[in-house]
């Protein structure tokens, strides 16, 4: 049988904030309660929440050029690795976090869960990724993103 990692390793592999472990908490909450809804995660990988999507996406967040406070996150789904850099960049100042998700219904779960986890600086653009326009996505952030992620989107020669 395979061990699932739990909330208090998470912290204690990412060395996160009791407030942020809170945050991402209720994010699992919500993402148990909206998958029966909506398809954000393959369903076999909810008993490893914490290692399989959780670590996952935090494990991006060392390797953010010192000083980064704005992220895009493409095709952001169920909020990987956006709304887990969100909850913990918060901390490190990363100010904005921006997600572009094309389906309205994982856009609305995406904006509800940012509110749950009191992320104002979460910003959720409905559109497919080819429809944003540089220009007032800039202007929505403050300036150009400082780091894109894209999890599970595509390959990276067809992403570029």
């Amino acid at each position: 049988m395979t061990k699932h990692l739990s909330p208090a390793e998470f912290q204690a592999a990412t060395g996160c904030s009791a407030a942020a472990l809170a945050r991402l908490d209720t994010y699992a909450a919500l993402l148990a309660k909206w998958q029966a809804a909506i398809n954000l995660v393959a369903g076999n990988t909810l008993p490893d929440l914490w290692q399989r999507h959780f670590l996952d996406s935090a494990q991006l967040l060392p390797l953010a050029p010192p000083g980064t406070a704005r992220w895009l996150d493409l095709g952001s789904g169920g909020g990987f690795p956006g709304l887990v850099i969100a909850a913990l960049g918060t901390e490190a100042g990363i100010a904005t976090v921006h997600l572009v998700e094309s389906d309205q219904r994982k856009a609305t779960f995406l904006r509800e869960a940012a509110r749950a986890m009191d992320l104002p600086g979460v910003t959720v653009h409905v559109k497919r990724i080819e429809a944003v326009e540089p220009a007032a996505l800039h202007a929505a952030m403050g300036g150009a993103p400082q780091v894109i992620s894209a999890r599970a989107l595509a390959p990276l020669d067809a992403l570029l």
